[in-house]
């Protein structure tokens, strides 16, 4: 079998353990990772995003090149779809929230594209769960972007800028 095959065998399974360990010792592995962030299947689009954001917090060196390369895949000079990166880029910031931070502000403004919009709000949702702090920053622009989206994105921004119990917004 093949690394590629390995790799799909892996996502499949959901064995993302094993393929964060696979993917942080090999960078043909990783390589061959990041390209499933584009894969047809949902499942193993979700499966591989994860495991990048685990591979980021076992190499931070990789986490800060992969952020910096699906953060431009955002941008239309790119001349990519970087939209399923945007998953990933919310798992990095999961498990290792500085290598997002200085890059947070760059991917709320691309709330202004129709066509990322409904993702970053998605991606803006796990990080205001699992690393709400990361958000504090930006609070003051997500009230902005809040009143001047769309009704369901704007929605969605007000139910993650709500206070929670037990914390202070």
């Amino acid at each position: 079998m093949g690394l590629k095959e390995a790799i799909m065998e892996l996502l499949h399974a959901g064995d993302t353990a094993t393929l964060s360990v696979m993917a942080s010792d090999d960078r043909r592995a990783f390589r061959l990772l990041l390209g499933r962030l584009w894969d047809t299947d949902a499942d193993v689009r979700e499966r591989a995003a994860r495991t990048v954001g685990r591979v980021a917090a076992l190499r931070p060196e990789l986490g800060i090149e992969v952020v910096r390369r699906l953060v431009w895949a955002l941008n239309d000079e790119s001349g990519t779809n970087g939209i399923h990166g945007i998953a990933a880029l919310a798992a990095i910031g999961v498990e290792r929230p500085q290598l997002l931070e200085a890059h947070l502000g760059a991917i709320i403004d691309l709330l202004a594209d129709p066509g990322l919009r409904a993702e970053i709000v998605g991606a803006l949702e796990v990080l205001a769960q699992a690393r709400p702090s990361l958000l504090d920053a930006h609070r003051a622009d997500l009230r902005i972007w809040q009143v001047t989206l769309d009704e369901e994105s704007g929605r969605r921004l007000a139910a993650l800028l709500a206070p929670r119990e037990g914390r202070l917004s």
